[in-house]
């Protein structure tokens, strides 16, 4: 059973913003970290889970949740809404102490 956060969910979400509050400056539709997670669990982070990266290193959205995201296209937030790249896990680590790029 899937207990995170999906493409479906952020839409959704990001629909909302950018009908409602875009005009009071909202901007960014942001993600947690876990959206790079394949298989994340509800409470908690998977000590040795395999993120999904680019080439580079750089943390990417999970096609399994986010399957908009396939082949490299990224995810794409509606309504005008940016969603911001993730540059946390260039070093040895990322943000919650996952591998990182090196």
């Amino acid at each position: 059973m899937e207990n995170t956060v999906t493409e479906a969910e952020v839409k959704a979400n990001a629909e909302y913003m950018a009908r409602n509050l875009k005009a009071h400056g909202w901007r960014y539709i942001v993600v947690d970290i876990q959206w790079s997670e394949p298989a994340p669990r509800a409470h908690g982070y998977r000590p040795d889970a395999e993120l999904a990266m680019d080439g580079f290193g750089r943390l990417i959205p999970a096609e399994r949740r986010f399957p908009s995201s396939s082949g490299g296209r990224g995810f794409k937030a509606p309504g005008g809404l940016r969603s911001p790249a993730w540059g946390c896990s260039s070093g040895s680590t990322s943000c919650a102490a996952f591998r990182g790029a090196r």
